[in-house]
């Protein structure tokens, strides 16, 4: 195996070293059409003076493209003669970016995310959203937030399509409108106006589901109007996951008489009509039908269900069998394991994505897309997603690109992300990522089993339930991840990055551990019995790294809510 061949991410199907050596900055570079080649599928063949690249249209071709940027990377100037035949193993491999949770990323972030996207083979991108599109009228919803508008979503749009990739509108319509129905102006559209006993967060002062019936329908048929002439895809994302309220309020008595299922099923019924009159093919969370999924024969032809969970044993395999055997269409999303976290769960992330893209390929899904949310503020530091993002590129074109060996994984994630990422010629950054990311495994003790980081959740939680958790332990519990985060901070010091972009990831990193560090020291106080407040120190110096950290990347809306929260650790 020849160095191209052992750092091609994701590994080609099928990859022939050949006699001779190119010089590649001298050497011709053909495209060829070539029909009988599937729609991504594409042959690059590298001889002593030419390049040639054939597939079925320009998107197998770019593909093909994507893949010789990654050899001119590897190789410099010179490599020896190959041929690669390749081709994906799902139809749509996508990223799903949060930007409702405080985080709106500046233009100039949401193009390299693209420029990325690209060279990892991803052809889907959505951004999701409650509130953070300028809709016109409903500036009291948006003022604060810094929106995408509608000339930066065309601008975007026309941006992924020069990449091929397909930029979906993303609005949830159904659960998860807090952002709107806090407002009177629209509390009259809310299930529950006067608040809500929430399942998992407790009494919340407002609702976070629409009411079904006309008046919501006919809301977010205005909302689309809008929305929807901004993109070019024949695709709509319209939300609908945890309803949490639905029954509760003005639908209480339609769901006695009817079941909830069958009220939902109205909603959406609705909303799929709004999408299909536009000629547009309506997505939605399919968490509604986990209990029953065999009910998904009483939706509309042409609806598409997107299965998600974001833990490393969800059971994808039952539902996306029920889906596949009634014949429906359906997407399978797995998650970053980013989110209420200050460094990721890498071993988390990596175990649902291939259990994940098992399913879909196994049940014949149109494809997968990844989810990176930003729960409680969205504070995780943007490198973080980066592991995991390649990791689902790679997995999603061939599911041989990792193995079971975790430590391998780790290797082969670090050796991708220095190589055509951080451009790291010391090959320290992409290690320094991937070690953080499994720190959290290696910590004794949590407080909540899924969905969060130990660190952040001991930053957070109230002194008696922290002292609760780590009762048990014995008073060095810590120390391993305490001496992990030094040895962490000494590795950056040797990092060489060539990316743009190099100063704001150091300091990034560096932001990520004392976040961490701080989380754990709280939890260490505690053990030993001590005031919590008593290891703060300097974290106002921590505040401040966080503020310009995140002004770089992402527009200042949202800012003030995610740094009091962060401030509130004090």
């Amino acid at each position: 195996m020849d160095r191209i061949q052992r750092g091609l991410f994701p590994p080609p199907r099928k990859y022939r070293l050949m006699q001779g050596t190119c010089d590649l900055s001298l050497a011709a570079v053909e495209r060829v059409l070539n029909p009988l080649l599937s729609p991504e599928a594409y042959r690059l063949s590298i001889s002593t003076d030419r390049i040639l690249m054939e597939a079925a249209g320009e998107g197998g071709l770019f593909i093909a493209s994507q893949t010789l940027r990654q050899i001119r990377l590897l190789a410099g100037s010179t490599c020896n003669c190959l041929k690669i035949e390749d081709e994906p193993e799902l139809g749509i491999r996508g990223y799903m970016l949060d930007i409702s949770r405080c985080k709106v990323p500046r233009m100039e972030q949401l193009f390299r995310l693209v420029d990325l996207l690209a060279l990892f083979k991803y052809n889907q991108l959505q951004l999701y959203t409650e509130h953070t599109f300028a809709y016109r009228g409903h500036e009291a919803v948006w003022a604060d937030a810094s929106p995408m508008t509608p000339d930066e979503i065309r601008e975007l749009d026309v941006y992924c399509r020069t990449r091929h990739i397909e930029l979906v509108p993303n609005q949830n319509a159904f659960g998860h409108m807090e952002r709107w129905l806090r407002h009177p102006e629209y509390q009259h559209l809310a299930e529950s106006p006067d608040g809500f006993q929430h399942p998992i967060a407790g009494w919340k002062p407002f609702g976070s589901t629409l009411a079904p019936g006309p008046e919501s329908v006919a809301f977010i048929d205005e909302l689309l109007d809008q929305l929807l002439p901004c993109f070019q895809s024949d695709w709509v994302h319209l939300g609908c996951d945890e309803p949490w309220e639905l029954g509760q309020g003005k639908s209480e008595f339609s769901v006695l008489e009817e079941g909830r299922h069958a009220v939902f099923l109205g909603h959406v019924r609705e909303l799929q009509g709004l999408a299909a009159r536009r000629g547009k093919h309506m997505l939605f969370w399919a968490d509604e039908l986990y209990s029953n999924p065999e009910q998904i024969r009483d939706y509309p032809a042409g609806i598409i269900p997107v299965v998600w969970g974001y833990e490393t044993g969800h059971d994808f395999e039952s539902v996306c069998s029920a889906f596949s055997d009634e014949g429906y269409a359906f997407l399978v999303t797995p998650g970053d394991s980013t989110w209420n976290s200050f460094t990721g769960r890498l071993e988390t992330s990596l175990a649902n994505i291939r259990h994940a893209v098992d399913a879909a390929a196994r049940h014949l899904a149109l494809g997968a897309f990844l989810t990176g949310w930003g729960d409680n503020g969205h504070q995780q530091p943007w490198p973080t997603q980066l592991p995991a993002l390649a990791a689902f590129g790679a997995v999603a074109w061939n599911r041989n690109s990792l193995s079971d060996d975790l430590n391998l994984n780790h290797c082969l994630l670090a050796e991708a992300l220095d190589r055509f990422v951080f451009l790291d010629e010391h090959s320290f950054m992409g290690n320094f990522w991937c070690s953080l990311g499994r720190l959290d495994a290696a910590i004794p003790v949590k407080l909540n089993e899924a969905n969060s980081s130990f660190p952040y959740d001991a930053l957070y939680a109230p002194r008696n339930r922290l002292r609760h958790v780590v009762r048990p332990l014995g008073e060095e519990a810590f120390f391993p991840a305490l001496a992990q985060l030094e040895s962490f901070e000494r590795q950056l010091n040797k990092t060489k990055c060539g990316c743009p972009d190099a100063d704001w990831i150091l300091k990034e990193g560096r932001l990520a551990i004392g976040l961490t560090r701080f989380g754990i020291k709280r939890a260490e106080a505690v053990l030993k019995g001590h005031d919590p407040r008593s290891v703060m120190s300097g974290f106002e110096e921590i505040i401040l790294a966080f503020e310009k950290a995140w002004l770089r990347r992402f527009r200042k809306g949202g800012l003030l809510e995610s740094r009091d929260r962060l401030a509130g650790a004090l």
